[in-house]
């Protein structure tokens, strides 16, 4: 059976990206990007299933309350990670730990800052029983990590942001990433991923997903995506289907278009399918290796002034990889894609 999410090359299963295209000359061509096939494809995805959204969201918190003995949930505040907390806060399931990871630069930090820590704080009685796990990385431990990057146990991203990224975490703050597994045997580490991506297409939508949005997660352990996974994939062509319906109904007469949260999009799908958030310190999601995220470009810009040295590093880094992608123009690798129906 094949893995359930990550690359193969002449049939060998990579779960690293770029290891993946580094033994094939530095190009996409004959890779397969692998995203729970052998379970979604057992589905018709033209048919929504019948079950309420609400109903999917709190069966996937009890689900993973009974196969894990600890959960550790990220938290950002953001639409994904908000929909989490409130789902378990309503049904009462219990959370072990919740964790907010910042950076030493603060203006990439103002959806912790502004929002999720005072949340968190505001919901002290609701969590007494949980550990609130807030946790600082130094411009010292991205430097560490630019300077020694070890994509093979690190992560498949080449942009500051990765310093953030759960692999990254267990790296940097190893002795706090690993304490709950030396007490529990069933550790997960649960993130809100994945928003749906809809293309409208000669009058049918269809939903797929680029392996950008898992490559810098594939080397986490004990890794959990909320919406999208092997034992759940109903919710997940649940909240396609909502959010494709949503849109039709928004938008009756558009044409061919893609739906995502990186584009103009975004706020339509998180409204039909997610807790509403106050959208003040939202960043934007647009991404690419030569356009980085809102989030990114700050944290660049800030690292110039107050830390050089990881602001070069950084810039070392990513010039290889500048090289590779203005050579090949695009090494990101589509999923298989289902038809939702006209």
């Amino acid at each position: 059976m094949l893995k359930a999410v990550g690359w193969y090359l002449d049939n060998i299963y990579y779960n690293n990206k770029w290891s993946c295209i580094a033994d094939n000359n530095f190009t996409n061509e004959n890779i397969s990007f692998y995203f729970f096939d052998y379970i979604f494809s057992k589905f018709n995805w033209e048919k929504e299933p019948t079950t309420s959204l609400e109903f999917l969201l709190e069966q996937r918190a009890r689900q993973l309350r009974d196969s894990y003995d600890y959960i550790r949930l990220w938290y950002t505040s953001g639409s994904d990670s908000e929909t989490i907390l409130q789902t378990f806060l309503k049904h009462n399931i219990y959370i072990d730990e919740i964790a907010v990871a910042k950076n030493p630069f603060t203006q990439s930090d103002r959806e912790l800052n502004k929002r999720a820590i005072p949340k968190l704080e505001l919901l002290q009685d609701s969590l007494s029983k949980t550990f609130i796990n807030i946790f600082q990385t130094t411009s010292e431990q991205y430097l560490d990590i630019l300077e020694n990057q070890d994509y093979d146990k690190i992560s498949s991203d080449v942009t500051l942001r990765s310093m953030s990224y759960l692999s990254s975490c267990y790296h940097t703050h190893s002795k706090i990433m690993e304490a709950p597994h030396l007490k529990h045997n069933k550790v997960v580490n649960l993130i809100g991923h994945i928003k749906p991506r809809l293309e409208k297409r000669d009058n049918k939508f269809f939903t797929y997903e680029w392996d950008s949005v898992i490559s810098t997660l594939s080397l986490t352990p004990n890794l959990e995506m909320f919406y999208t996974g092997h034992d759940c994939p109903e919710l997940h062509i649940k909240q396609c289907h909502v959010a494709k319906n949503f849109i039709k109904y928004k938008y009756p007469t558009i044409g061919n278009q893609i739906f995502s949260e990186n584009n103009e999009y975004r706020y339509d799908i998180e409204k039909a399918i997610r807790v509403p958030i106050d959208n003040t310190y939202t960043f934007t999601k647009e991404n690419t290796l030569r356009n980085l995220t809102e989030k990114a470009k700050l944290s660049v810009k800030e690292a110039y002034t107050v830390a050089p040295d990881v602001y070069y590093a950084f810039k070392n880094l990513t010039k290889d990889y500048h090289f590779i992608f203005n050579k090949h123009k695009k090494l990101s690798i589509k999923s298989k894609e289902y038809c939702l129906g006209s």
